[in-house]
């Protein structure tokens, strides 16, 4: 049938901007699943909906945490320095297809507001190589995944720069979060 346009896709009950989720979620064990995952590999996965950390986990990804919109909270940041990961990313919606890719801005400004907390290196923007993670296939996982692996700090950093003086114009960027600019040499 069609959808609703009116009609929310996920619905929210409390405020999002104290929300961890699914970090302190159960499997049938009792074991926090999520927290142990990213405990085990050291890296944590940012998404922007539950629809991207359900695709990630159909495929076995557990160690994702939900952003419920385009800005890293200042509870999660808080979680994330308790969990000390070795690797964090960014991978909100690739919005690629648009005149205006919020998905990869949004990744962008908080890579920057991650940095006072976080060492450059071990922060990175990984979209996904699709819109969402839910319209990804076994290619696109697999592509996804080798981009991953071969993560380059220093072509990261250039790409950073080079938007960072398009979205400063444009008015994306605050001034707080231009000034951790200075992290990366931009």
């Amino acid at each position: 049938g069609k959808i609703d346009s009116k009609r929310p896709k996920w619905l929210h009950n409390g405020k999002k901007k104290n929300w961890v989720y699914p970090l302190f979620t159960k499997d049938e064990m009792g074991e926090y699943f999520v927290r142990d995952a990213i405990l085990k590999t050291k890296e944590v996965i940012i998404v922007e909906s539950i629809g991207d950390m359900l695709a990630l986990a159909s495929r076995g990804i557990y160690n994702v945490l939900v952003a419920f919109g385009l800005s890293i909270s200042e509870a999660m940041i808080c979680k994330l320095i308790e969990l000390e990961p070795q690797n964090i990313l960014i991978s909100f919606n690739n919005d690629s297809a648009k005149e205006f890719n919020s998905g990869r801005n949004a990744a962008i400004e908080n890579f920057l507001k991650l940095l006072p907390y976080f060492d450059p290196q071990n922060v990175s923007v990984m979209l996904p190589t699709k819109g969402d993670f839910g319209e990804m296939d076994d290619a696109d996982f697999k592509k996804w995944l080798d981009k991953k692996k071969m993560f380059d700090y220093e072509a990261q950093r250039q790409y950073i720069c080079e938007h960072c003086e398009e979205m400063i114009a444009d008015g994306w960027i605050n001034k707080k979060s231009q000034k951790y600019l200075k992290y990366l040499g931009c």
